[in-house]
Parts: structure tokens; sequence; C-alpha cells
């Protein structure tokens, strides 16, 4: 008869080999996992000629074999490739592979993948189930390097300098953080003491931002120019009775504190900014009443009283920037005329505004107004035209504008329709530069990326990202205009159509579009010869006049002509 202990023993042995035999069990059930990745996964923005692969990975494949099917569209979803491939699992049951993808021509494109057995590329991040995503941009060597004086493109924040894409989108602007809280949270005088006390150290308070210090492109620093954001007031500068945590009117003591930050902040940023002829300070981002500023329309236009001489007395090339209203609105229009009533016009250079006008969906949606269309919030055009008589001689500037899908993939296109007619139509109406909104999405219902970010635990600043269709064509668009000024709207269009004319020297490029789907063409008087057309991803083609007379097709997508052009009056 056996021993007790012996057969505890061999029942062991029994049990772990159950153990084991079940997990090769169900390790034989578990679905494959399709994985895929673009030979620069950091960003997958790559110039035009430039190799493109795309690399694909299966586990759980087992001893099983299947097909992986890939193919290419555009970002209206025409067909530009397609491979497929036999997958066989090695002894891991894993496979890999690589495929050369479409780089000939600027654009977006969508890389969908599956299995023949059904398996879909999964989700990353506020990317989508079932594709990965790359994009073409023009070469960052071909493009000019402006000075700020016709720098006229920007992008606001979230950058990682492990990802070097300014160069790609060709973004001049950025923000720079001097925010009185971060740097007097505490008390009066506090950055002051905190700077001398770095200075001893050698080091530099605050740091210059790493957008300014470390991009380049294939060893050539790209230049990029900033604007100063200042006012969030610390708590022990609030007027009794503020509501804590947001702006708004400021106690007598901390009038005087605010006054000699001003001054203190001005002289450092002039000083660790000494390449800019001229030094842009947004005083306040968005005091609007009650959600973000807890005062009158007199507390707010005091701050800018007391900021203004304070500005310049330190700073002598400063531009006092204010008040950026949070929309281009018909609210926003009479905002500023309650300020302007107040006198704020003598205490700012410039105007700043968050130019949003299109916001499709969301709580605070004010329905599917596109820029171009009246709606409850008029039109952008409209709005533009108002509020620039209400300052008169003072530049504009945007410094925040972009367009939040939500999530939604099918808003993606529209996304980039708008946000760069918009900016044709601020740079077109004047505006000195106009900085969009954002370079990824950043947190749930929060899409507002021109990538998609790929590291969700990195919602500022991540180290990975994919386009949408926003990106290359914004690259387009600032490839095209960068350095032009408007000569202003394209005379005779009819309608629904829209247009600018640019000029840079001797150069002019012309924007056009049309508003609706239904797409129409412009005839325009052009004697003078063969002109270059190009498409709102930036691919050139030349396209010559018949009988003196130059027919362009216009859609809700913009195209560009360059070259010399004998009218900007469109036929009838």
């Amino acid at each position: 008869m056996p021993k007790l202990g012996s057969v505890r023993i061999v029942a062991a042995i029994v049990l772990i080999a159950l153990c084991i035999a079940s997990a090769a069990f169900y390790e034989c059930l578990a679905a494959p996992v399709l994985t895929g990745d673009t030979s620069r996964p950091e960003s997958s923005t790559f110039v035009i000629g430039e190799p493109v692969r795309l690399d694909f990975s299966v586990s759980n494949l087992g001893s099983s074999s299947d097909t992986l099917v890939v193919s290419v569209v555009d970002e209206c979803g025409n067909a530009v490739g397609q491979w497929q491939t036999g997958v066989a699992g090695d002894t891991q049951g894993s496979w890999t592979g690589s495929w050369s993808a479409p780089n000939d021509k600027l654009g977006f494109y969508r890389v969908y993948a599956k299995l023949s057995d059904g398996v879909v590329l999964a989700g990353v991040g506020s990317r989508p189930s079932g594709y990965i995503t790359y994009c073409i941009v023009p070469d960052p060597a071909k493009r000019l390097n402006v000075d700020e004086q016709d720098a006229r493109f920007g992008m606001q924040g979230g950058f990682s300098t492990q990802v070097n894409i300014l160069p790609y989108l060709g973004i001049r602007w950025v923000m720079v953080n001097y925010n009185w809280k971060s740097l007097e949270p505490d008390y009066p005088g506090q950055f002051l003491i905190n700077q001398q006390s770095a200075q001893k150290s050698n080091q530099q308070y605050p740091p210059r931002t790493p957008e300014t210090e470390l991009v380049n492109y294939k060893g050539r620093h790209w230049q990029v120019y900033t604007v100063a954001s200042l006012f969030d007031p610390p708590a022990w500068a609030l007027a009794p009775g503020a509501k804590a945590g947001i702006a708004g009117a400021l106690s007598a003591d901390g009038m005087t504190a605010w006054s000699n930050f001003c001054s203190n902040a001005a002289q450092d940023y002039a000083s660790n900014y000494p390449d800019q002829t001229q030094h842009y300070y947004q005083v306040t981002w968005e005091p609007v009443y009650p959600w973000n500023f807890s005062g009158t329309s007199s507390d707010l236009v005091d701050i800018y009283k007391t900021a203004y001489p304070a500005l310049h007395g330190a700073d002598p090339e400063a531009v006092v920037l204010g008040p950026t209203y949070g929309n281009i609105w018909q609210s926003s229009i009479a905002w500023h005329k309650s300020l302007v009533d107040l006198g704020l016009a003598d205490s700012i250079d410039g105007v700043s505004i968050h130019p949003y006008f299109t916001l499709p969906t969301g709580p605070t949606a004010q329905g599917s107004e596109l820029p171009e269309i009246s709606g409850p919030n008029g039109t952008l055009l409209q709005n533009v035209h108002t509020l620039s008589a209400m300052f008169p001689g003072k530049p504009f500037v945007g410094t925040e504008q972009g367009f939040n899908t939500n999530g939604d993939e099918s808003k993606e296109l529209l996304q980039a329709e708008s946000l760069v007619r918009e900016n044709l139509i601020l740079l077109g109406e004047g505006y000195r530069f106009n900085i969009a909104f954002y370079i990824t999405d950043f947190k749930p219902d929060q899409d507002y990326g021109y990538y998609y970010n790929l590291l969700p635990d990195e919602p500022f600043g991540t180290t990975k990202m994919g386009p949408k269709p926003a990106a290359p064509a914004y690259a387009a668009e600032s490839f095209l205009l960068e350095g032009f000024h408007s000569v202003g709207p394209i005379q005779g269009l009819k309608n629904s159509e829209y247009g600018y004319a640019f000029t840079r020297g001797s150069e002019t490029v012309l924007a056009l579009w049309d508003s609706t789907p239904q797409s129409t063409t412009v005839q325009i008087p052009d004697p003078s010869g063969p002109v270059e057309q190009y498409d709102w991803m930036g691919n050139g083609n030349t396209v010559s006049p018949v009988n003196g007379t130059l027919s362009i097709p216009l859609s809700e997508r913009p195209v560009y002509l360059a070259g010399p052009t004998a009218s900007l009056q469109p036929q009838q």
C-alpha cells in the first residue's frame, strides 16, 4: 500500500500536468493579436520621397497560418495602395513583416490592416481600431527661414523634445509661460528672489522653452518665435471675495505686486529672447466672466492699465496684447465693446484673441456652422470685420484656435477643412499671425489634436503620435504662404466662393475655395502664361490659360495658385 506522501506527490504532478495542458489549450484558443507601426513611430511624418516602411507583427498564431491584408487610402478614402501576404507563426507563434508604403505624393494616408479571420489593429491612445496613419509633407530644408515680421504660423503646445515635429509643420510661433501664479505662488517678489538665486548657480530662471533651443532639421537650427503669457493671479493677490482658482480682481497690494511682476518678467523675457526685435506679452488668457474671471469689466481693464506702463517701462520693444477672448462669436463682440468703452484700447498695442468659430459637437456647440456660413454666431468674416473696426490701427493675432472632433473619426476631414479655411480668412484679413491648437489630443473628449496621442499616459508632451488630415494640410498651407503678406480678398467671386491674394516681393499666391459641397469653377484672367496650381496638401501641377483665362475647379478644400497673375478679378 503506497504511503500517503507518495500519493500526494503523484497527485501534485498530475495537477501540474493538467494545468500545463490547460494553459496550452487556452493559449491555442487565444485570438491572434495584430499590431502595426511606421518606420518613424514617434510621429509617422515623412518628407516626400522619403522611404515609408510599414511594420506589422502578429502574435498568438500558434501553428496556424493566416493572410494579412493591408490597404492604404488618402484623406478622402481613395485607394492608393494594397498589399497582402501569407502569415505563418514561428516556434513562438509569432510573425513579423514589412511593406514599403506609397510616398510620392504629399498628403494624409490611413493604413487599414486585418487578418483574413477578421482580426484588426487594436486602437491605441486616441486613435481608433482598424488602422494606423502617416503623412507626407514638404521638405523642411526647402522652407524659408523667415524673420518674425514675416512669420505667420504657430502651434500651441504639448511638444516633446523627443519628437522633432515643428520643422515638418512649418511652426514658427509658440507660447512661453511667464505665468504669475507659477512664478510667485507664495508671496510678492518671489520670482525675483528665485531668479537671483539661480543666477548665483549660473542657471537661468525660468529656463528658455526647449522649442526655441533644441529644434533643428538636419543640423540646421529651426528658428522659433515666442509670445509670453503672463496673467494668472496667485491667491494671495486676489481682492477679497474673488473666486479662488481663477483670474479675478486684484487687491490694492496685489495690484502693486502685479506691476512689479510685469516689470521683472519683461526685463527677464527681453534678455532671454534678444533675437526677437519685438517682444509679445499676452497679458490675460480668456478672462471670461464667470467661468474664468471673477471680476467686473472695470477690474479687467484696471489690470491692463497697470500692466501696460510696467511692461513698456522695462522693455522698450514690448508689444502688449489682449484681452484674449475665448472665441470670435457674437458674444465676443459685445464683450469687447464693453472693454473698449472703459478705455482698454489705450492699454494694449495689439488685440489677441482665441478665434474659435466652428464647434460641431459637444454640450456648448452652437450648431454645425462653418466659418463662412451664417448661423447663431454670424460668420467668421463678419465678426473679424466688426472687431477690427473697434480697434482701428491695432494689429490682431490669434493665440489659440482649434476644432474638437470629440473622438469622431468622421469629423476629421471637416476639422482639417475648417481649420485651414479659418486660418486663410484670418491671415487674409491681415492677422499678424495665428497660433493653432493643439499638437495632439490630450484627454478624453478633448480631441483638438492635429495628431492622435498614442501614449495616453503622456497627455502633454507625448513622445508618440500619429497624424490626422489636419497635419499635412497645415504643413502645405504654411509651406506655400509663409513669409507672404495679404493683399486682401479676391474681388468678383460669386456666392459661396472665397479667396485671398498674398504677395512676397514679386511673387503672388492666390488661395481659393468653395464653402459648399457642390464644386464650382472660377475663371481667372491671366494672359501672362502658365501658373502652378497646388491642392490643399501641397501637390502641384502646371496649368495654362486658355484664351487668356485660367479655369480653376473649387471645392471645400482650398487650392493655391502660384505665379504671375494679370488680374485678381475673376470673370463673372
